[in-house]
């Protein structure tokens, strides 16, 4: 693990702060929009992530240079899913690897919430309804792709990389989850999905349906 996993959720030496929103559309004149996590972060190690990163604290570096106001990044949502995926995205890119998410299985969105190297959560500047149903129904495949998927938009590669050397370097097709196989082959957008790094999961993705699909339509 990365050394840098001890600076997860570590408040001492923080100097910014990453909010993770919630848009949720109700129907005309009804969207709403819920800050569900606060966590402190690291300009430093983000920046050092992603390139999107770095210039957003670079912008906020040269509007503020005068206050003395920790800047926040800010990553919107839209499915209460992508919560912890948002959240994971973050930690992985502290711990380096996505790797002690898959150890812990289904209990990966607990896992997510504590300081690396612990195996219990807590709230952290959670959102309770963010770390409920949805999050616990969130096993690790599922959080490993909807990872994937905010990885790429926000230019994380080394957090996107992790994500599928998880899948397709653990999973054979006919372990990965319904669900999963569904999300790789339909949520992943275009530019992704025709990327070389994710050819083998989404190869996997179809003969995890396609064994499916024979099975059922077998007399």
């Amino acid at each position: 693990m990365s050394r840098l996993a001890s600076a997860w959720l570590n408040s001492e030496y923080a100097d910014a702060e990453a909010l993770i929103t919630l848009h949720e559309t109700g129907g005309e004149l009804s969207d709403t929009c819920l800050l569900v996590a606060r966590l402190p972060v690291h300009r430093l190690i983000l920046a050092a992530a992603s390139p999107y990163f770095a210039a957003l604290f670079e912008r906020w570096a040269q509007r503020h240079h005068d206050t003395c106001e920790r800047p926040a990044c800010v990553l919107h949502v839209t499915a209460p899913e992508d919560v912890p995926a948002a959240v994971a995205l973050l930690r992985c890119c502290y711990t380096g690897t996505f790797e002690d998410l898959v150890q812990s299985g289904s209990s990966a969105p607990t896992l997510l919430l504590a300081p690396a190297g612990h195996n219990k959560g807590g709230t952290c500047g959670i959102d309770a309804a963010s770390s409920g149903p949805a999050a616990a129904a969130t096993c690790w495949q599922q959080l490993a792709v909807r990872t994937l998927v905010l990885a790429d938009r926000l230019d994380v590669a080394g957090v996107a990389e992790s994500c599928v050397s998880a899948l397709s370097g653990r999973l054979f097709a006919h372990q990965m989850e319904w669900e999963c196989a569904m999300a790789a082959l339909w949520l992943l957008p275009e530019p992704l999905a025709h990327q070389q790094m994710v050819a083998p999961l989404r190869r996997m993705a179809q003969v995890r349906i396609a064994r499916d699909a024979a099975g059922t339509a077998a007399p």
